[in-house]
């Protein structure tokens, strides 16, 4: 009788990043983080060897934390996972490096990503944070320039927002979650799943997109329950 040949077990490295000593002290994000890895693992049968811990900004290119991820990867011939690549970097001209420099990296939640779609999702995320400031910026001024008195109200619509948004969250974390267990870990899969099962969006619509979808994971990956 022949033997069944055993399934090759792979192994990898995870770099956790959260922006804040606050978050970091806490544990918001990391949890989250590591959740997201570990169902990848499991359903791709890799072996977790070391995790890294990272606390500031993924926009700095010089970051020892993350150097030391890198160095540990290529020393021991590993692949660095993160739970989305933002948790990497949020620098497209150092995505764009690491990519040249031969170096195997993924994104849990979009692992089959080519160099295009890698380097489009740096572009992505190194915008996102100076959008949301020069948008922020210019609708103060705008609401300056005509009269608008500020704060009062606006701090009761920001703290309603705010609530909302959590418990949207709280709504999705177990619906994503059981996807995960069940093996649907990729943003692609996530997004035919809700979808298919009509599950609405925060904006209370039908159809979810690429994007929306990205922004829900990385909001479960940075706050809290």
């Amino acid at each position: 009788m022949s033997r069944t040949p055993t399934k090759q077990i792979k192994k990898g490295v995870s770099h956790l990043r959260v922006s804040t000593r606050r978050q970091g002290k806490s544990g918001l994000g990391l949890a989250a983080q590591r959740r997201l890895i570990a169902y990848y693992f499991k359903a791709n049968n890799i072996q977790l060897v070391k995790e890294f811990i990272e606390i500031g900004s993924g926009r700095p290119r010089l970051r020892p934390k993350l150097k030391k991820t890198i160095d540990y990867c290529r020393k021991n011939n590993l692949s660095l996972y993160a739970a989305n690549q933002s948790r990497i970097a949020r620098n497209l001209g150092f995505v764009y490096d690491l990519i040249d420099s031969g170096l195997d990296f993924k994104s849990v939640d979009n692992p089959t990503a080519d160099k295009r779609s890698k380097l489009f999702q740096a572009l992505m995320d190194d915008l996102a944070g100076d959008d949301i400031s020069r948008n922020t910026k210019n609708a103060l001024v705008s609401a300056r320039n005509k009269g608008v008195k500020l704060g009062g109200n606006s701090k009761k619509r920001r703290k309603t927002m705010r609530r909302k948004k959590k418990a949207f969250l709280k709504k999705m974390r177990p619906i994503i979650q059981k996807m995960q267990r069940r093996g649907i870990t990729t943003q692609r899969g996530i997004l035919g799943e809700l979808n298919r099962r009509k599950i609405r969006t925060y904006h209370k619509k039908t159809g979810w997109h690429a994007s929306t979808v990205h922004n829900l994971l990385h909001e479960l990956t940075t706050k809290t329950k």
